[in-house]
């Protein structure tokens, strides 16, 4: 894998509420928009765009697991200014919403089954 998509898949993994554009990080690899967009689906097999939707909505499922943070707290810690547009993402990602998801998992929980997290 090219260095510079490995070194922008560990800033989005480390960073998941720095809300950087593609033009921004082809900037700081030194491509241009295009060359870096071809050059990360080509590594990554989707587009930056689908990339980082999904590896957020990824990390809002499992930060949902802790129910000490707020659901507010989860969509601020994901870049997310309203909470609407996270709860709009979550559900068309996964068919519920944040609170419903962690209603059904504290159900899973208290009847003793294990939450199956990589069905969708």
């Amino acid at each position: 894998m090219d260095y510079r998509v490995q070194w922008v898949l560990e800033k989005l993994v480390r960073e998941p509420g720095n809300r950087l554009s593609l033009n921004e990080l082809a900037r700081r690899v030194g491509l241009s928009p295009s060359h870096f967009g071809r050059l990360f689906k080509a590594a990554v097999g989707v587009s930056y765009q689908t990339y980082v939707h999904e590896l957020r909505m990824k990390m809002a499922r499992d930060l949902l697991t802790r129910l000490d943070l707020r659901i507010k707290e989860v969509a601020a810690c994901l870049g997310f200014s309203h909470l609407s547009s996270f709860t709009r993402a979550f559900e068309t990602q996964f068919g519920q919403s944040p609170s419903q998801y962690r209603q059904t998992l504290s159900g899973a929980l208290e009847e003793g089954e294990i939450a199956d997290h990589d069905k969708k």
